[in-house]
């Protein structure tokens, strides 16, 4: 996402600082070094009955037919008054609308922790057009309209929740008979069953190609900026067999639609994702052939699954079966859903980094109860593990200092002679066996998991509305009163006005202002960033101090010894 690319901006240009210090301002010091585009196959189709036999694929070329399953009458087409039903399960209170048979709500009951988020759809205006989990017909005789009005076959009375909603449409013409039904899953949390069945009433073949369109929402109100980090900028994904893909809707805005599967690589699932939320359909009596990702008008995106043409035979019924997951991008739902929907988390590059982190996060968890807790805890690890890598740093910064008069005498020395003050400085650092390089080297190292600790906490939805501390109640949002930033911005003041060797020459002097520069910038960038990254960052940067300290008064105590 957009964050990931601001936070590696940030990373980038304060590791450019540190080198451009070491190239132009520090000593002089010789130079130590001399995915796949649209893919749309043709696949077998199969489809299965009502009574659950499926048939095989057909040959190259041929389209596919369903078997006669189940004789249905027709139904005369009826004015139908619009009507919301509620499905509710354990987790979820689920609203449905009979304009598209289609879910125009969902609220998370369990854990409590999410009903804050409210409606996840509630964004989307009333009379939209665009809500998910239309299905519609294209390359054939079928014509569905994606907001038909269905008639609600039941339950039969509306407004009390219920675990099964079946609603059925027949076009003007008595020819097709399509009926929707959406059902409570209990045994797997988040998820609704939604199977579809379209019948040929007429005595002649119908042929069509399926669609099943999962649509979200671009609040046009919301501003934007570089510093927004937006937890609810949305973004289409496609899982296909071994890999993801994702369009942000800002960023496919105006360029053509990106289409992803084949038959080598078939369609997992698809959905419409924010950071923390998560709606998405898993086939499961066949297969798509394709998912595409497009914007359907300035506001709207969708992931669209298409499935390969299909021949309906007179009389008989074709049947598709999918699994709705609607609800949090919480991996250990995840884990029990399966169909890779953990995929649905963008770690970005550093995934093989950025999981065992959340685990252990999520384990710390169990033993304290409280994220915030958990954080420092993981700082606390992590601070022991790299304590080595840093230690490097701030001994290098401490023998710097002790060169520094014989560094500003030779300056002083050969000032209209850079050859030979550099041969001087480089024999000057051999004989005391200083690396110039050898403070900026291990902080670059650390930026990896600087990174992945990034990735991992702005996308943990376990942090959303999680309560820390006093004003703490949300460690997804940024610090209602800047508190931690401005703490951390004056530790990282203080880090840095350590680090930086007092000089008298020019050059030194004007890198020490751009080192005072830092602290600002990171603060204000740290401004927008969640309370809980915010949280580590500064306690990192104090222990950071603290162990900074401790090799002060190590060669402070050399220095009196000598």
């Amino acid at each position: 996402m957009n964050e990931q690319k601001r936070f590696l901006l940030a990373m980038v240009l304060s590791g450019a600082i540190l080198i451009v210090w070491q190239m132009f301002f520090a000593p002089p010091v010789p130079d130590p070094a001399a995915a796949g585009g649209e893919l749309v196959m043709k696949s077998e189709a199969s489809t299965t009955n009502q009574a659950g036999a499926t048939t095989g694929g057909t040959d190259a070329g041929a389209t596919p037919t369903v078997a006669d399953t189940t004789k249905v009458a027709p139904v005369a087409s009826k004015v139908v008054a619009p009507r919301a039903d509620t499905l509710s399960t354990t987790e979820l209170d689920v609203t449905l609308s009979n304009q598209g048979a289609r879910v125009t709500g969902f609220e998370i009951k369990s854990p409590e922790q999410y009903q804050a988020a409210g409606n996840l759809l509630g964004a989307i205006p009333a009379d939209s057009k665009h809500f998910p989990f239309a299905i519609s017909f294209d390359q054939g005789t079928i014509t569905v309209p994606a907001d038909a009005a269905y008639e609600v076959v039941s339950p039969k009375a509306g407004g009390e929740p219920t675990d099964r909603v079946v609603y059925r449409w027949v076009d003007a013409g008595g020819r097709v008979q399509v009926e929707k039904t959406f059902t409570a899953v209990k045994d797997e949390p988040n998820t609704v069953r939604l199977e579809v069945a379209v019948t040929n009433l007429t005595d002649q073949p119908a042929m069509g190609r399926p669609h099943l369109e999962i649509t979200g929402y671009a609040d046009p109100t919301q501003e934007k900026s570089f510093l927004d980090f937006r937890p609810d900028e949305l973004e289409g994904v496609c899982r296909i067999d071994g890999d993801t893909e994702r369009q942000l809707h800002s960023g496919l805005k105006g360029e053509p639609a990106e289409t992803y599967g084949s038959k080598e690589q078939p369609v997992v699932w698809g959905g419409v994702d924010t950071r923390y939320f998560l709606w998405a359909a898993i086939p499961e009596s066949s297969k798509p052939e394709s998912c595409v990702l497009k914007v359907v008008s300035d506001d709207y995106m969708s992931a669209d699954l298409v499935w390969a043409p299909v021949t309906i035979a007179p009389k008989t019924t074709y049947n598709m079966s999918h699994q709705l997951y609607l609800g949090q991008k919480d991996l250990d739902v995840f884990g029990q859903i399966g169909h890779e929907l953990n995929e649905s988390v963008d770690y970005g590059l550093l995934t093989i980094l950025a999981r065992p982190l959340r685990w252990l996060l999520n384990l710390f968890h169990t033993w304290l109860g409280n994220w915030g807790f958990a954080i420092i805890l993981l700082t606390l690890l992590i601070k022991i593990v790299t304590w080595p890598v840093l230690g490097k740093t701030y001994e290098n910064s401490e023998k710097m200092k002790e060169l520094q008069p014989q560094l500003d005498a030779l300056r002083s020395k050969y000032e209209n002679d850079q050859q030979r003050l550099g041969e001087e400085t480089m024999k000057l650092f051999s004989e005391n066996k200083f690396n110039p390089l050898g403070g900026c080297l291990p902080m670059l190292l650390q930026m990896p998991i600087l990174y992945g600790l990034f990735v991992m906490i702005n996308n943990s939805v376990e942090l959303y509305q999680a309560d820390f501390l006093f004003w703490y109640t949300d460690l997804s949002a940024p610090d209602p009163y800047f508190v931690l930033p401005l703490i951390m911005g004056a530790v990282m003041f203080l880090q840095q006005k350590w680090m930086t060797p007092a000089s008298t020459g020019a050059s030194n002097q004007q890198m020490q202002t751009v080192m005072k520069i830092m602290p600002v910038m990171f603060t204000a960038f740290m401004l927008f960033l969640p309370s809980g990254l915010v949280l580590y960052y500064c306690l990192n940067l104090l222990l950071g101090v603290f162990q900074q300290y401790l090799i002060r008064r190590k060669y402070a105590a050399k220095r009196a010894a000598a």
